[in-house]
């Protein structure tokens, strides 16, 4: 399946449908609103005889790069969604299979939905930035142009920081409705479920780049009031984010798993009672033998569609982040340490 161009739900947001199919790739796209917020936040500080928000620049370039960056990671993580539903279609059950497994298929989100993630992010956005440990110097006057830009341009942020994280919820809900429904388990056989595993791991990347983002904030002075709520908070998104898509899978797993031990447990009291009260010969015996070690096997099958490398890889990306709030930390200390 090609991926070079994604049939966007018509619920996605604007942002993401001009991403997703304009002329350009998306990583250019992204520079190019980066650049033109960049020229924008530029002609703002000129019109008001700014240089160029010089106290915060390094912020304000920062979140810009973010406005820019967001759009197109939701556009990949989409893309890489419809590949892993690509191949999920071999194991869709066959009413499924004739609906096709497109991202309308687990994509159902309302407008209504994608405004209010957006008004939340907008929200926590100008709480933030309404506190007076946002500013080193002391928050400047609501009607001040370095106040009304700072609040443009985290509005903006915070509007499409919002909206991508209630897609990835939305898809990895979707991810979970169709494993839970639509998919043919076999508990011996769980390869074919790999891309439930991708998925959630997918999102945890998507997780660690924007920690990657956010952790450069401890650059700040002010930063720092934002490193230990992090640092408790993001293994746990991860968490969440890895097994959201396989929930619902893990589901049918589980339940083939128990129909598995009771069809054993059948036969074993059957075989049991033909050996003990009816003098049943030997090779029965040796039947009642290969069910015990069948039972055993049974037993010992996972439920949860994850290998060894998947494993490993969601143990990097939750180190990278992490140590990306650390190292943002120890570099703010160095910093404060060698300026006082």
């Amino acid at each position: 399946m090609s991926t070079a161009k994604t049939p966007i739900h018509e619920h996605l947001p604007w942002s993401v449908r001009l991403f997703a199919t304009g002329p350009l790739p998306p990583p250019v796209s992204a520079v190019l609103l980066t650049a033109g917020f960049a020229l924008a936040a530029g002609l703002y500080a000129r019109a008001f005889g700014l240089p160029f928000l010089a106290p915060f620049v390094e912020i304000d370039l920062l979140q810009i790069t973010m406005i820019g960056f967001t759009p197109a990671a939701t556009v990949y993580a989409l893309r890489g969604a419809e590949h892993d539903l690509a191949e999920l279609r071999p194991v869709l059950r066959p009413e499924a299979g004739a609906a096709g497994a497109g991202l309308e298929r687990v994509f159902f989100l309302g407008r209504r939905w994608l405004v209010a993630s957006g008004l939340a992010g907008i929200a926590i956005s100008l709480v933030l930035l309404f506190s007076p440990a946002s500013w080193q110097t002391g928050r400047p006057p609501v009607g001040d142009p370095i106040f009304v830009w700072a609040a443009l341009r985290s509005s903006v942020l915070g509007w499409l920081v919002a909206r991508t994280v209630l897609i990835e919820l939305a898809v990895g809900f979707g991810f979970s409705r169709l494993g839970k429904r639509d998919i043919e388990v076999d508990w011996l056989d769980q390869g074919p479920l790999r891309p439930f595993a991708r998925k959630g791991l997918r999102s945890v990347f998507l997780l660690l780049l924007f920690s990657l983002f956010f952790s450069l904030f401890l650059l700040e002075p002010w930063g720092r009031v934002t490193a230990i709520p992090m640092l408790v908070l993001f293994p746990a998104l991860c968490v969440f984010a890895l097994l959201l898509p396989v929930s619902g899978v893990r589901q049918r797993l589980a339940q083939a798993k128990r129909a598995e031990l009771a069809r054993v447990d059948a036969a074993l009291r059957a075989e049991a009672d033909a050996n003990l009260w009816e003098g049943t010969v030997a090779p029965a015996g040796a039947r009642l033998s290969n069910l015990v070690a069948w039972r055993g096997l049974v037993e010992a099958a996972n439920t949860w569609p994850f290998d060894l490398s998947v494993w490993l890889r969601f143990a990097l990306y939750v180190s990278l982040g992490l140590g990306s709030w650390l190292g943002g930390a120890l570099v703010e200390r160095l910093i404060g340490a060698a300026l006082d």
